[in-house]
């Protein structure tokens, strides 16, 4: 769904490293060095409310945790 939506505009997206390398490689994708803190708060989380994985409900849960130390 991200590489169809970048193919349309311009956006900021999370993606797994292994997929950003690929697409980085290929000159799809870069990267932005910020000095500055974004001027918005984070965004948190989407989640649906029914039928979600095993893996995604890890994934979520790794991800609530590592970001609270920061």
């Amino acid at each position: 769904m991200s590489w169809a939506m970048m193919q349309k505009r311009s956006l900021v997206t999370l993606v797994p490293g292994s997929v950003f390398q690929q697409l980085k490689n290929a000159h799809q994708l870069t990267t932005v060095k910020l000095k500055d803190k974004l001027p918005f708060d984070p965004l948190g989380l989407l989640l649906p409310e029914k039928d979600v994985s095993m893996a995604t409900q890890s994934v979520a849960a790794f991800l609530r945790q590592f970001c609270q130390q920061k």
